[in-house]
């Protein structure tokens, strides 16, 4: 029997949208792995777009009335590297709110499994 764990420190982005429209969040210079991305739609059923600027990290995806929807990813795209933005296509307004949980690139601390 194996197994492996790691700590790895997380941060939130939070993304606010008050009309449709293609956004792009600026990146500051870091590198870090997208691990979630949760949006709160508050009326109909719009869809939601997350990549990388060439690759979908979330395709294409509908998002749930009045809650809270997580979007699945494509881990083949979650890695951020530095100077790479995140461009958010959302259908309408309704879309109100957007959290995505990053952690960092390399995976985190290696912790001792027994």
């Amino acid at each position: 029997m194996s197994a492996s764990a790691t700590f790895s420190p997380s941060s939130i982005i939070s993304v606010t949208f008050t009309t449709a429209g293609t956004y792009t969040i600026d990146n500051p210079s870091l590198a870090f792995r997208i691990v979630s991305i949760q949006v709160y739609n508050g009326a109909g059923t719009p869809n939601v777009r997350v990549t990388n600027g060439a690759n979908d990290i979330a395709p294409l995806q509908a998002t749930s009335t009045d809650a809270w929807s997580l979007l699945e990813l494509d881990e083949d795209y979650c890695n951020i590297n530095t100077g790479d933005g995140i461009q958010v296509i959302t259908a309408n307004a309704s879309t109100t709110k957007m959290l995505i949980t990053v952690t960092e690139y390399n995976g985190g601390y290696p912790l001792a499994v027994t």
